[in-house]
This record gives structure tokens, sequence and C-alpha cells, in this order.
């Protein structure tokens, strides 16, 4: 199975900038590297790396990238999306 990574800018203006109408979705799961930070919008990678300065690190980041964005947290969730992903 081919993978692909796409890169999609978001622009000033656009009605995503800073979140703006965006509703991301966060988790985090246990891999045998250590604890993992997976954030998406639909079918859109947003952020995957691990938490090592813990839980809160990167999701502060996220935050600040996003303000204006719902963000929700759902572990369940994020497994899955890694798992589709890794």
């Amino acid at each position: 199975m081919r993978r692909a990574i796409v890169c999609h800018p978001v622009l000033p203006g656009s009605p995503d900038y800073r979140g703006r109408g965006m509703r991301i979705r966060y988790g985090f799961f246990a891999s045998q590297m250590g604890e993992v930070f997976i954030a998406w919008e639909e079918d859109t990678l947003l952020y995957l790396g691990f938490a090592t300065q813990g839980k809160n690190h990167p999701l502060e980041r996220m935050r600040r990238h996003f303000p204006h964005a719902k963000i929700e947290r759902d572990d369940k969730a994020a497994k899955e999306k890694a798992a589709e992903i890794l």
C-alpha cells in the first residue's frame, strides 16, 4: 500500500486560518518508543510526535497555532488514526 504525505498551506484570509472554523481532534497512545500525541482534522494530519515533555506541551502548541479552533480529546480515535498512518 502506498502512502503519501500532502501539505496544504493555511493562508491568511482562508476560513481555517488560525483554526477559525476548524474542529481538531487529538489524543495520546502508548507505543514501543513512548507516549505519542496525534492531532487531525477530518482526513488531515496536523501533528504527530512524542509527548516527551508531558501531555500538556504538544496540546499547548496546538492551541497556540490554532487558537480559534474547537479542540477535542479522543484517545480511542487517536489510536485508530495512528494505525491508519503507521
